[in-house]
């Protein structure tokens, strides 16, 4: 069971949800015919995250908290405003796990030096 994380850039909107199959889930979501789901509005969708569980239920555990859970919607706010504060690095997606998170940046080499007398 694996736990994954979608990206539109279209409604700029991220999509957690848990699979057994990752490229046959993707199909689905980016499948205009097929998909009945909110997801549909979001056409194209990019895969950015994929997290291994050895359990459904900890899978679904994982993503409940991640959409739901205090915990989840805390990191959200911290994660996004790092940005604001970090101004050299480009943060990339994250994901909540039920102890602790994951998430990416790069943090850009300026060219120059600025030397402020």
């Amino acid at each position: 069971m694996f736990l994954k994380s979608l990206h539109s850039k279209s409604i700029d909107k991220f999509y957690v949800g848990q699979t057994e199959n990752i490229d046959k889930r993707l199909l689905f979501h980016n499948n205009s015919e097929k998909n009945n789901i909110w997801t549909k509005r979001g056409i194209p969708w990019e895969l950015k995250t994929v997290i291994p569980f050895m359990s459904p239920t900890d899978a679904v555990k994982a993503k409940r908290l991640k959409k739901t859970g205090k915990t989840g919607k805390t990191a959200d706010t911290y994660w996004m405003e790092i940005p604001n504060h970090v101004p050299n690095a480009v943060f990339h997606e994250h994901i909540i796990m039920p102890n602790h998170a994951h998430g990416t940046f790069d943090y850009l080499k300026l060219d120059f030096y600025l030397c402020i007398v």
